[in-house]
């Protein structure tokens, strides 16, 4: 059902009760469940109205009115109340009557808005995020979850829109609100100059009006023109706005950059260097790929984008010179460094509170530096530490590190980042012709004898291991000069 059903929202689309991902939940605004928490908020922080053509308000009942009148009254416009998940509950008092509780804590406000239905077009605006939760995922998460849901097609899993173009306009004096346009994948499209009379007080193009101007005690306008449309997210912007969505800004220090595998950005720039080091994968279950078509089918999406208990990284050496992400059809990105290889997650267990560190490649140039290390550690860090405030962890109680017991490397390296060796699990794997097993030959008539065997070293690092020191002497091991 919905949230047209449930309240008086003229919107000219059809909207869902709330739109959410695993960090935040949208819900459409209505004033008499959301109008006064809203206004508390909003009232604190009266800098957030700066650069919008309206408020700050001077009483909950302007609020109300102005919200009623110029948004929610309006089928053009439609407002969403964001909420924080990753934060506390409020308190019973913010909950009571017969609203449900709120999923987490008040992060602000942002709309569609200006929106076109015969045109298959709207505007992503009247953004009003709480001082308190700027620079971390709700704004990207925000954005990203109305883009899905007016990009993607009619019959995607949630409901979406399927429209046209997206766009977003801005004053062209408020340079965060372009950069944010520009890192969720819109493109420049233009400034129209002295495009809109702006209340007085309100800072504008900086341009002295012409004598005789009717409302010269109001400064103007030039707004900066942004899109983002339908052939610009299917050619690579959607899976690049999904990165940004899972992104966890934790996952780097002043060494090392992860950042989740976005495969329009990264997938060409690895498989080069895949091409140059075959011997990378003599100890994977996979690999090497014949070909970039081969890499992105039978690696990207039938191994990692359809298990949702895996999570792959781009590592980066930030200590090397950035590289151009340039993609075709999204226009030019870049890194923070030299792409290192790749790590991730992967039998991740949130009821069990344990994931496992694999699919670890790092490129000969980088082995032996300060890149394996760093990487393992910033995985570590964000897994074992307890959540707080001021981080994202996720407080685990296990993570474990698998191996071919024949590659001894690997398991030397997790010994040295603390885990502990746990078993040997003979003849756990069949692994491809060509890969190196356990050296004994399988008896006659095996089904798959032509397949070596693999035996595989299981290391573990639980949560009182990590506190009971390893956590410093991880701390140590990332801060030694290569």
């Amino acid at each position: 059902m919905s949230a047209q059903a449930d309240h008086d929202i003229k919107f000219c689309f059809p909207i869902p009760q709330t739109l959410e991902s695993d960090r935040i939940q949208l819900t459409p605004f209505v004033a008499t469940k959301h109008g006064k928490l809203v206004f508390e908020q909003l009232v604190l922080y009266p800098e957030i109205f700066l650069y919008l053509p309206f408020g700050p308000f001077p009483d909950l009942d302007s609020f109300n009115d102005f919200m009623e009148n110029h948004m929610v009254q309006k089928s053009d416009n439609c407002m969403f109340v964001i909420y924080d998940k990753t934060k506390p509950q409020p308190s019973p008092s913010e909950s009571a009557g017969s609203n449900p509780p709120n999923p987490g804590a008040l992060a602000g406000l942002l709309g569609l808005i200006n929106a076109s239905a015969p045109n298959l077009a709207i505007e992503i605006g009247a953004i009003m995020i709480l001082p308190p939760f700027q620079r971390t995922h709700v704004t990207s998460n925000a954005i990203g979850l109305l883009l899905q849901f007016s990009l993607n097609l009619p019959g995607s899993s949630p409901e979406a829109l399927g429209l046209r173009r997206v766009f977003w306009c801005a004053n062209s004096e408020n340079k965060p609100s372009v950069r944010t346009a520009e890192r969720m994948g819109f493109k420049l499209e233009g400034i129209m100059k002295w495009h809109r009379v702006l209340p007085a007080g309100k800072p504008g193009n900086g341009a002295r009006v012409r004598e005789g101007d009717p409302r010269s005690e109001c400064a103007g306008r030039d707004t900066v023109v942004l899109s983002l449309c339908w052939d610009d997210w299917e050619g690579g912007l959607k899976e690049k706005v999904e990165g940004i969505m899972n992104r966890i800004a934790a996952l780097e220090n002043d060494r090392v950059q992860l950042t989740p595998f976005v495969p329009s950005l990264h997938a060409k720039l690895i498989f080069d260097q895949f091409l140059l080091y075959p011997d990378i994968f003599k100890y994977l279950p996979f690999g090497p790929f014949k070909d970039i078509d081969d890499f992105l089918t039978n690696f990207v999406e039938n191994r990692i984008r359809k298990d949702s208990n895996l999570l792959l990284f781009a590592i980066f050496d930030k200590t090397k010179p950035s590289q151009s992400l340039t993609n075709s059809n999204t226009g030019p990105d870049f890194s923070v460094g030299t792409l290192a290889g790749l790590i991730g997650f992967l039998n991740t267990s949130a009821p069990d509170l344990a994931t496992e560190i694999g699919f670890v490649m790092i490129l000969p140039p980088f082995q032996r530096t300060h890149v394996t290390s760093n990487a393992i550690g910033l995985l570590l860090n964000f897994t074992l530490n307890v959540p707080s405030p001021s981080s994202t962890s996720l407080g685990l109680r296990r993570v474990v590190w698998t191996a071919n017991n024949a590659n001894k490397a690997s398991v030397r390296a997790a010994e040295r980042m603390g885990f502990r060796i746990e078993s040997v699990l003979r003849w756990d794997r069949v692994i491809p012709i060509g890969k190196e097993g356990n050296g004994v030959t399988p008896r006659q008539g095996d089904p798959k004898g032509e397949n070596p065997g693999r035996d595989t070293a299981v290391l573990s690092l639980c949560w009182d291991d990590w506190e009971a020191g390893v956590r410093e002497k991880v701390a140590e091991i990332m801060n030694r000069i290569s």
